[in-house]
Order: structure tokens, then sequence, then C-alpha cells
């Protein structure tokens, strides 16, 4: 019996005249890391993503990026990543280039978050976290002192420093307005504002 989650999936996929790919069911492609990698070596990704020109990796909720790939991967490579704590949820996320589009709340407001980079994804996230944080009075640590952070700018041969990093903002209401600045602050990065479109990457 397929799960909630697939047949809700299928069901947009004929409504909506697209077809619909089960990752793994042609099996698994082994991707080695090489020099970037400590821990794992390789990875067995789904021969789908393998052979596709682009990935784009699409989630929402509190889940930061990296920790997504433990459930899209070979089982085998996950749990081989899980015994290695952060460092191995990293160097999963290095077997496949991916755009990474995140929604998260912020208080009672949605943030949508587009990256083409993994270290600038997964910064933008730990930022929202500490957002979130901030709203609900907690203090946690700065995005660039999280462990996956610094981990993933040390492999992945993305950014590395704040000023690499330019937030491209367009808010729909002011609900979302109020947090971008503060997001740019964390960070130690620019904020450039638009009319339309809203996306973080690498310049």
């Amino acid at each position: 019996m397929p799960s909630p989650h697939r047949a809700r999936w299928e069901a947009f996929a004929a409504q909506s005249g697209l077809g619909l790919v089960r990752l793994g069911e042609r099996g698994w492609d082994r991707v080695e890391l090489g020099e970037r990698s400590a821990i794992l070596q390789y990875v067995d990704v789904p021969a789908e993503l393998a052979g596709a020109g682009d990935v784009v990796f699409v989630q929402s909720g509190q889940r930061s990026p990296l920790e997504t790939w433990k459930l899209i991967v070979h089982p085998n490579s996950a749990m081989r990543a899980l015994a290695s704590g952060d460092a191995g949820l990293v160097e999963l996320a290095l077997a496949v280039d991916a755009r990474y589009i995140t929604l998260r709340s912020v208080g009672t407001v949605v943030l949508g978050v587009d990256c083409r980079d993994r270290v600038a994804s997964e910064l933008l996230s730990a930022a929202v976290s500490r957002l979130d944080a901030d709203a609900g009075g907690v203090e946690t640590l700065g995005p660039w002192e999280e462990s996956r952070v610094q981990i993933l700018a040390a492999l992945a041969g993305g950014i590395t420093l704040p000023t690499q990093l330019v937030i491209r903002a367009f808010a729909s209401d002011t609900g979302i307005a109020q947090w971008i600045p503060r997001l740019g602050e964390l960070i130690g990065c620019r904020v450039e504002w638009h009319d339309e479109g809203a996306h973080a990457d690498e310049r």
C-alpha cells in the first residue's frame, strides 16, 4: 500500500498532467566523492538522480536541507552517514548537485529560500532557525557557528565568507519584509530588494 504522502503526490501529478518518478525503482548509482570525502568515500544515489540534468530539491518544514538527503540516498549510505553524525550528513549532500528551494515558517509568516549553493542553503536554513528561535526568546548559535555549515564550507567548495553571499529578496507582505534585514545581519551579508522573485545565491 502506498504511503499517504506518495498517494498525495500521485494524485497531484495526475491532476497536473505530469509524470511521477519513484526514486530508486531503476536501481542505484555509486557516486565517488574523491578527495572531498574523509568518511564515506562514496554515496549510492537513485539512478534517476544520477542521470538527471537539473535536480531541484524542494522541501517545507523545519528540517535542514542536508538532513533530508538521508531519506533519498540508499539506506546503506544513509546508515554509514548517520554513524558519523554531522560530518557524514554533510558528505551525503556532496553526491548530487542540486538547486534547493525551502519553505520555512517564521512566527506567523512563511519564508521561501531558493539557493544553487549547498553552503548557502544550509547557512540560510540555520539563519531562519535562529530567527524562529529569536521570535520565541531562545538564544541559539549563529548560523556560521553551526557544525554542519562549517563542515560543508570546508568540503563543498562553495561560499566560505559572508561577503560572497547576497540575499535577493522579494516580500509579498510586511510580515515577511521585517525578517529579511535580520537575516542579512545574522549572516553578515548584503540584502538587495527586487520587485519579483526571491532567491539567495552566491555572487
